[in-house]
């Protein structure tokens, strides 16, 4: 629903959704930690990224405490936690938690995976906004050339990170 821009649907559902995982596994699962990783997305996407740090901040620690730092849920939490940084104008935290997470990915999944070619795409930003254009460039080209190697030169993702737009990453919860 995110994606086809029905935000406000997707954050009262998303709403729903924490509520029932809470309900039904706890508030210490990782379920429920990733679900409120993606309200914190859907917060930053409705205005909020204050909001959406906090609750990501919260995931984060969740997740890092029951999978650790090198699950797919804690890095996927990781870099869009960098996303609401950069939304609140803090490119150096942003930068921080990119550089961390994107070896942690690509050990983990693969240097193609979508979420290191975005966590590399994401980072590409903050770098440009902290004035390392070199390394900027030097990451932006490499992945942009990983994307279209891996999805293609139309794939949406493909297309937002040569155009330079943040990636932001949900969390797929199973039905409850």
């Amino acid at each position: 629903m995110r994606t086809t821009g029905e935000v406000d649907e997707a954050l009262a559902m998303t709403l729903d959704t924490v509520n029932g995982y809470e309900t039904i596994y706890g508030s210490d699962h990782p379920y429920f930690y990733g679900c409120s990783g993606n309200l914190a997305l859907l917060y930053r996407a409705t205005g909020d990224p204050g909001k959406a740090k906090t609750y990501d901040e919260q995931a984060l620690a969740g997740l890092d405490a029951t999978l650790g730092r090198d699950h797919y849920y804690t890095l996927t939490v990781a870099v869009n936690l960098a996303s609401d940084l950069a939304a609140l104008d803090d490119h150096a935290g942003a930068k921080s938690f990119g550089e961390e997470a994107l070896p942690r990915i690509r050990r983990v999944m693969g240097e193609n995976h979508p979420l290191a070619l975005g966590c590399a795409a994401n980072l590409t930003l903050d770098l440009r906004a902290l004035g390392a254009v070199d390394e900027a460039n030097s990451l932006h080209t490499d992945t942009i050339e990983f994307y279209r190697q891996t999805l293609g030169d139309d794939h949406p993702d493909t297309v937002a990170a040569a155009e330079g737009r943040r990636l932001d990453f949900d969390f797929d919860s199973p039905q409850i």
